[in-house]
């Protein structure tokens, strides 16, 4: 199953292709690379969207907190225990967790090993679509591509600070 954020590229590359007036019967790599090469993601050095599409929304919306990959973490376990230790490996005193997937934690791992446990509800924002009625949970993607340079203070303004 493809992300959400490849399907956003994908629509993308069709979405300037019909602003060209050319046929959106493309494959999909072809669509990336339209997108790519549309959106300018390749003018400062080459964009492989497999490996730096996260970059590339981080900076869009002007957040400058590094990535790590789990990978490179080297951290153990599953569920819970995963979750804790990459907490231990990156230095984390409190995880956020979405107030959906409380039954599914347990909270008792996270207090012994001295990681607070927060829940929290976000709504997504509500924004300008080009096509259609409004359809919610789409990428990061779509709200950027929707709304451009504003779509850092959409995503402020339906995010507070916690």
């Amino acid at each position: 199953r493809r992300s959400r954020n490849i399907e956003a590229m994908l629509d993308a590359g069709k979405y300037f292709l019909r602003k060209q007036k050319r046929s959106v019967g493309v494959d999909n790599d072809e669509l990336i690379k339209i997108a790519i090469k549309s959106m300018g993601l390749d003018e400062l050095k080459p964009f492989n969207p497999k490996e730096r599409i996260i970059e590339y929304l981080l900076g869009c919306f002007r957040i400058h907190t590094p990535v790590r990959l789990q990978s490179d973490l080297q951290a153990q376990g599953k569920g819970d225990q995963l979750l804790v230790d990459i907490c231990r490996k990156t230095g984390a005193g409190t995880y956020l967790a979405q107030r959906e997937v409380k039954k599914f934690i347990d909270e008792k791992r996270f207090e012994k090993s001295g990681i607070a446990l927060k829940y929290i509800s976000l709504s997504p924002p509500v924004y300008p679509q080009l096509w259609g009625e409004f359809l919610f949970n789409l990428s990061a993607f779509d709200l950027l591509l929707n709304c451009g340079p504003k779509a850092k203070d959409i995503i402020s303004e339906a995010t507070p600070l916690i």
